[in-house]
């Protein structure tokens, strides 16, 4: 009786250790390449039912760029335009790049892009989000002084990009392939400056800007870059920005981002 109690007892116990073994092991191969990052929700405490609500910043300690998509509030289903960089809470954006398939008259760049929360990542060092009309991926990793941004479009269809000042400024297009801007805002200037990892057909203009909650438009700078239907799907952008010139902000991007390798940044 005692052998069979005895033998019942350590199969048991062996068991419980393999069992242990096993989910110690699965746990550790399925979080092996986890960080304390994948754990950190930008959204808490971000909601506000009275106050002006905070936003998800995708953004490195400390550091100069940050950047959230636009849109009115968190029910808002559609956004507007991804800034290059914030100045602060509550005191606006600079500058501006919003994808889309649509010419430079149609409606979508004054009313934004479709999305869906159960769609977008939103982590510190990364986002990522799907434009469900223009059906176009977007993806954004920070650096300190420069961004990269990434947009993968349909296969069929136009692929254009579009630039924009928030305050009062300018864009100056350099090549088929690079730009720079320059920004001002309660007297400082910001200057921008970035290339494209393809050649496209770019042009200056303007846009309306519509403010849906002070129910109120104003005209914009913008610039528009269209980019051959039969190249390549996926169109990165990177840039960095400066506060002093043109000059500081492309050496800024060549300093920080020296090749086009999205997930090198990331």
């Amino acid at each position: 009786m005692r052998t069979k109690l005895s033998t019942l007892l350590i199969t048991g116990i062996l068991l419980v250790l393999v069992s242990c073994t096993s989910s110690k092991e699965e746990a550790c191969c399925e979080n092996k390449v986890t960080s304390n990052i994948d754990y950190v929700d930008p959204y808490i405490g971000g909601m506000g039912h009275l106050l002006h609500p905070t936003r998800p910043n995708v953004q490195l300690p400390n550091q100069m760029i940050r950047m959230h998509p636009m849109r009115t509030d968190f029910l808002d289903d559609q956004i507007s335009f991804f800034p290059l960089s914030i100045i602060s809470h509550r005191k606006g954006e600079l500058f501006g790049i919003l994808p889309g398939q649509e010419n430079r008259e149609h409606r979508t760049w004054q009313d934004g892009q479709m999305y869906d929360h159960d769609l977008e990542i939103v982590r510190p060092n990364y986002y990522s989000t799907y434009l469900i009309d223009a059906d176009i991926k977007t993806e954004f990793t920070p650096g300190s002084k420069s961004g990269f941004f990434r947009f993968t479009f349909p296969e069929n269809g136009n692929r254009i990009l579009k630039l924009q000042i928030n305050h009062e400024g300018k864009w100056d297009i350099i090549s088929n392939n690079s730009v720079s801007g320059e920004e001002q805002f309660f007297g400082m200037k910001a200057f921008v400056y970035g290339e494209f990892s393809q050649d496209s057909k770019a042009s200056l203009g303007e846009q309306t800007r519509i403010d849906k909650k002070r129910k109120t438009s104003r005209q914009e700078p913008g610039s528009w870059f269209e980019f051959p239907e039969n190249g390549n799907q996926v169109i990165d952008f990177k840039y960095a920005i400066s506060f002093i010139s043109v000059e500081q902000a492309k050496a800024n991007l060549n300093k920080e981002i020296t090749a086009w390798d999205f997930d090198e940044l990331k």
